[in-house]
């Protein structure tokens, strides 16, 4: 395992600029009227939701590649979207403070929740923090049998409520900044936070307490992803990935990608990992070598993020000119 990931690094150092042969996305998806900030593909990759800065979050049909629904209400642009593992529901987290869970099939909303506290004051290295704000919904999951709805906010909380009847039923202390992304491990005992620019925390899920703390000099920890079994965890660091032994907590290696990384992501089977950063760039790679497979340079800068699909059918990105480019994974790897 070390020695892969030594490979890695020295290939990410050396490799060349490639992808000069252009491939045309397999589809553009139109329906946002500003950037695109996040994606979410359903766990049977049937259902795509986005959400960004025109407030809105857009369900699609990934078989039509047409809109489902546009689900209006929140009053300030959308951080992130989730679905539910059952295809019951589409949730949004907004910069308004509020999360909101829509009905997936009819559009209609089920509940509409503002966590307390509303206010705050925060002092802070992100600007647009350091006032008193709201308290912004910063990152979403469910968990993977659909018991658990895990909200992370700007307030450095951590808040688990039931899926079924939406109640509270944790509060989570822990993070020294804001909560930026929450993801569950595919078996569901362990949940990772991060923060922004701080700590990684796991959590066991029986009880909802920290097993460990992983922990870097300034962190990015915009996304990340449990593999190998959900023995190690993937996740976006300062301008860099890290690769983490979840077990016993130890940083096994660190290699440099584009600057302002965004979003990582690995294909199912784990040969391929997709990164994209907010300097224009979309890059696919092979994860076992760390060759750089091909590059996509969008016309903006600015991509907040990449998916791609359960199924490992498709690549999304999303993009500042509020589209979803959609790729074939197959077109890529050839």
């Amino acid at each position: 395992m070390k020695k892969i990931f030594f490979n890695i690094i020295l290939i990410f150092m050396i490799s060349p600029i490639v992808g000069q042969n252009i491939i045309e996305p397999y589809k553009v998806l139109t329906g946002h009227q500003y950037k695109i900030i996040y994606l979410r593909f359903s766990d049977d990759s049937k259902f795509l939701a986005s959400g960004g800065w025109d407030n809105y979050t857009v369900l699609w049909d990934m078989e039509t590649f047409l809109k489902l629904h546009v689900l209006e209400g929140h009053t300030d642009w959308i951080r992130e979207v989730d679905i539910s593992p059952d295809n019951e529901y589409v949730a949004s987290g907004s910069n308004d403070g509020s999360f909101k869970i829509w009905d997936l099939h009819s559009g209609e909303l089920k509940y509409d929740i503002e966590p307390a506290p509303r206010e705050f004051i925060k002092k802070g290295i992100i600007p647009e923090f350091d006032r008193k704000t709201k308290n912004a919904i910063s990152a979403l999951a469910f968990s993977p049998d659909g018991k658990y709805f895990a909200v992370g906010s700007t307030d450095d909380l951590i808040r688990i409520w039931d899926s079924k009847s939406f109640k509270l039923i944790h509060t989570l202390y822990g993070h020294g900044s804001s909560v930026f992304y929450i993801d569950f491990s595919r078996n569901g005992d362990t949940m990772v936070s991060g923060a922004i620019y701080n700590e990684l925390i796991v959590w066991d899920t029986k009880i909802f307490k920290p097993i460990r703390e992983l922990k870097e000099e300034r962190g990015y920890n915009g996304s990340f992803q449990f593999f190998n079994n959900d023995k190690y965890l993937l996740n976006t660091g300062n301008n860099k990935i890290n690769v983490w032994d979840i077990s016993e907590g130890n940083l096994i290696r660190s290699y440099p990608v584009q600057k302002m990384l965004q979003s990582v992501q690995l294909t199912p089977d784990e040969k391929y990992m997709v990164t994209c950063a907010e300097e224009h760039t979309l890059k696919l790679w092979d994860f076992g070598s760390g060759e750089e497979l091909w590059t996509y340079r969008n016309p903006k800068p600015e991509l907040a993020d990449c998916k791609i699909s359960p199924d490992g059918k498709y690549l999304a990105l999303a993009t500042p000119e509020g589209k979803i480019l959609i790729w074939r994974i197959r077109d890529l790897v050839k």
